[in-house]
């Protein structure tokens, strides 16, 4: 059921429809969506993100882009 099913998505990302597109832009999103800038602040030793801009550089227009952020902090050396 597996490989039936990968066969099937290759098949449909290289189909030739009215719209031409690049299957990449379909199957790997993080490839082409980039985080351009990003603030955040620290209060009471919790970061806060305050706001990201991502940028799009496909010819498909994503919806619902998650955005995960790993912070770490290090104390300051004395």
């Amino acid at each position: 059921m597996l490989i039936s099913a990968f066969c099937y998505t290759e098949r449909s990302a290289y189909s030739q429809d009215a719209f031409e597109y690049n299957s990449n832009q379909v199957l790997h999103p993080e490839w082409f969506i980039k985080v351009t800038d990003w603030s955040f602040y620290t209060a009471a030793r919790v970061a806060i993100l305050s706001s990201v801009t991502i940028e799009n550089n496909s010819d498909v227009t994503y919806k619902d882009v998650q955005v995960k952020l790993l912070y770490t902090s290090y104390p300051a050396p004395v």
